[in-house]
């Protein structure tokens, strides 16, 4: 269904296919050959790419082990109801366009086709949502190992999807088919109700399924930015993380930042005048772990600045997407004198359907591990690669730092063992 409350005839009210122009003349020859070319044309590539691309990203993810993690799984959500919004939008508009808007499928398509609208929009708003709570405790909450672990996410993204179907269901039992005002041989799917009614449906849509989350969005990004940016001072080159684990107990803050200066476990000021060589050799390998724990913290840090923004571009696309259309029906549902214009209806139409085809497309341009995963998946692995990688020798294991072996051999004397 398509221009949900556009007009101020309450049988006019449906979701994402049907553009009612209230006129003198016949509906159905009211859309130019221009309108009709551009428009088929535009919402059959972003069908076509937009199916493609989520269905990929569906496989891709249950195959590769690496990209099995919470904030994927809620992106899989994602994809599944963006899948159900083109499906159920993007072939009916397209049909519209030539046929107006006489239904042909009966009373069950009627229901199936308005429910399926307003659950793959709702189920992925909710999808939204999760993930943006998700990556709040990954990067903010004390317990968010518990809450992280890959079995609850698929709980809660069950429950998400059993919340948008209990939701959704009322449609089926708030549309009907009838026939036109303007031309009663033919057959329309409508909703049943008065006008009024569906106000308060669509206000509480918008209030949940669309303000909230962004508002949500952006309480949390604005948190977890500025928790990065406090973790990356605190990791800096001039006050080094000495693990990501709390490894050094005279830290103000364990697991974030160790004191400069020093083996581990000294006090600033206090160095003995020597060591036996055991201790130095300890207390050295202990440093260059340290050091290597630094750039793995440092790594985490980036991966997780990356992911974040992959994050924030889906949400801020989501709420670009959705404004021009549910502005409109915001402004119609309480305007004296309600507007509507084909090309900005086409407009908003087309900005819903691809914000429903692009995600796929954005974690392949913004995640590099999901690009690699894409081009195994399609085109086979580089088993080179991944075979020299599994020769590499583990960093922990090797004792090669040239200022190691330096104050090793300088202090061997004072070994006492």
């Amino acid at each position: 269904m398509d221009d949900l409350f556009l007009t101020t005839r309450p049988q006019e009210e449906d979701f994402l296919n049907h553009t009612e122009i209230v006129l003198e003349y016949n509906y159905y020859d009211y859309f130019p050959l221009s309108y009709r070319v551009l428009a088929t044309v535009i919402h059959s590539l972003i069908f076509v790419f937009g199916v493609v691309g989520n269905v990929i990203l569906i496989l891709v993810v249950r195959r590769t082990r690496n990209l099995q993690s919470p904030t994927f799984v809620y992106l899989v959500s994602l994809a599944f109801a963006d899948l159900i919004v083109l499906i159920s939008a993007v072939p009916e508009a397209i049909v519209v366009h030539h046929i107006g808007r006489r239904w042909l499928l009966g009373q069950a398509g009627c229901s199936l086709f308005i429910f399926f609208n307003f659950l793959g929009i709702n189920a992925g708003s909710l999808s939204i949502l999760a993930f943006t709570l998700e990556q709040y405790i990954a990067v903010c909450g004390r317990y968010s190992r518990r809450f992280r672990m890959s079995d609850r996410t698929t709980k809660y993204v069950w429950g998400l999807w059993i919340f948008s179907i209990l939701y959704c269901s009322p449609w089926f039992g708030l549309t009907e088919v009838q026939p036109d005002v303007y031309e009663p041989e033919q057959m329309q799917c409508e909703l049943r109700l008065s006008r009024e009614v569906y106000i308060g449906v669509f206000a509480a849509d918008l209030i949940l399924f669309y303000v909230l989350p962004l508002a949500v969005a952006v309480v949390v990004y604005s948190k977890i930015a500025w928790v990065l940016m406090k973790a990356v001072r605190y990791c800096s080159r001039d006050s080094p993380c000495l693990s990501l684990s709390g490894m050094d107990n005279s830290s103000s803050q364990p697991g974030i930042c160790g004191p400069v200066g020093g083996f581990p476990g000294e006090k600033s000021g206090m160095i003995k005048p020597t060591y036996s060589a055991s201790v130095i050799y300890n207390a050295l390998l202990t440093s260059e772990r340290s050091t290597i724990l630094d750039e793995k913290r440092e790594w985490v840090l980036q991966s997780r600045a990356q992911v974040i923004r992959m994050l924030v571009v889906i949400v801020v696309l989501f709420a670009a997407a959705w404004l021009p259309f549910r502005g409109l029906l915001v402004y119609n549902a309480f305007a004296s004198d309600p507007w509507l214009d084909i090309w900005y209806v086409l407009f908003a139409k087309t900005f819903i359907y691809a914000n429903s085809a692009m995600n796929p497309y954005l974690f392949n341009i913004m995640s590099r591990r999901y690009r690699m995963a894409v081009y195994r998946m399609l085109f086979g692995g580089p088993k080179k690669h991944r075979k020299q990688r599994q020769q590499r020798p583990h960093p922990h294991n090797e004792f090669k730092n040239s200022q190691t072996r330096f104050y090793f051999e300088k202090n061997k004397k004072f070994d006492t063992v």
